[in-house]
C-alpha cells in the first residue's frame, strides 16, 4: 500500500456560500499548501501551512461566482484534492 501522509482532509460546509472551513490532519508536523482551484484549474488563492499535523482553516470567496470548485492540499509527497459547491 502507497504511504500517505493525511489521515484527514475534509471541507464544511458542502455546499456553502463562498465562507467554508477546512480540516487537514497529518500524520506528523509538515508543511503544506492549501490552493483554491477554479473550475479551470486556475488557482484562485493559496495559503502555507507551517510546521503543524492538524489545521482548520477558514476561507471566504463569498464573492465568486457560483460553481464547482476544489481546494488542493499538497503536502512534501503528495496531492489530495476536495470538490465543493460554491452556491
Amino acid at each position: 500500500p502507497a504511504f500517505t501522509q493525511v489521515l484527514e482532509f475534509a471541507i464544511f460546509p458542502n455546499p456553502n456560500d463562498g465562507r467554508f472551513t477546512a480540516r487537514v490532519v497529518l500524520t506528523e508536523a509538515l508543511n503544506a499548501e492549501l490552493f483554491i482551484l477554479l473550475g479551470n484549474g486556475e488557482v484562485a488563492s493559496s495559503r502555507k501551512l507551517n510546521g503543524a499535523s492538524s489545521y482548520i482553516e477558514s476561507f471566504d470567496i463569498s464573492g465568486a461566482v457560483p460553481g464547482i470548485y476544489a481546494l488542493a492540499l499538497k503536502t512534501p509527497s503528495e496531492w489530495k484534492y476536495f470538490n465543493f459547491i460554491k452556491e
